[in-house]
C-alpha cells in the first residue's frame, strides 16, 4: 500500500508540475499614457522543463503575440541568461527553438536588464502562428540549460481576432 501510495503521489506531481491548458491565451490592452496610443498583445502562460532554485523559484514565464507588430516575445522573470554577444544597450543569446516538430538554432534579443526576449527570426515569428506547442532552450546563469513550454494549439485563431477587438 506505500509504494501504492508513493507511485500516486509522483504521478500526480509530475503531472501537475507539467500540466498546461490551451485556454489560458489572454488578449491584453495596453494604453500610453503620455500619447494615448493603444497596443494588444496575446498571452500563453508556460512552464520550464525543471524545477529551479533560488534566485529563479517559480519564475513567471510567458509567450506573447503583439497584435499591432506581429512578433512573438518571451517573458520570463528568470532573465539571467548566460553567455550572448553584448551590443549598445542589448545582448543577443543563442537558443533553440523547437517548434512542433520542427527544430532550429535561432537567438533571443534582450535589453538590459529586462524580462522580455525578441525572437527576430521572421521565419520561427511565421511558423508559430500555425503551431500547437513551441519549446524555447535557453541558458540560464547558474542552473544550465532550461526549456520553456508553450502550448500554442488555436494561436492562428487568436491572432486572427486580436486585431478586430
Amino acid at each position: 500500500m506505500k509504494k501504492f501510495i508513493i507511485l500516486i503521489s509522483l504521478i500526480l506531481t509530475t503531472s501537475s508540475a507539467f500540466a498546461y491548458d490551451n485556454d489560458s491565451w489572454t488578449l491584453k490592452t495596453f494604453e500610453d499614457s503620455m500619447d494615448g496610443t493603444v497596443t494588444k498583445e496575446l498571452r500563453v502562460g508556460g512552464i520550464t522543463n525543471k524545477t529551479l532554485a533560488f534566485p529563479y523559484t517559480d519564475p513567471t514565464v510567458f509567450l506573447t503575440y503583439g497584435c499591432t507588430n506581429e512578433k512573438f516575445a518571451l517573458y520570463t522573470t528568470a532573465n539571467n541568461l548566460s553567455g550572448g554577444n553584448n551590443h549598445d544597450g542589448y545582448t543577443t543569446h543563442n537558443i533553440r527553438i523547437k517548434i512542433d516538430d520542427k527544430l532550429w538554432n535561432g537567438w533571443l534579443d534582450q535589453m538590459w536588464g529586462s524580462n522580455w526576449f525578441y525572437i527576430k527570426n521572421s521565419r520561427h515569428n511565421r511558423d508559430i502562428k500555425s503551431s500547437n506547442k513551441v519549446l524555447i532552450e535557453t541558458s540560464l546563469y547558474g542552473a544550465g540549460d532550461v526549456v520553456y513550454i508553450f502550448n500554442t494549439k488555436g494561436i492562428s485563431e487568436f491572432i486572427s481576432n486580436c486585431k478586430d477587438k
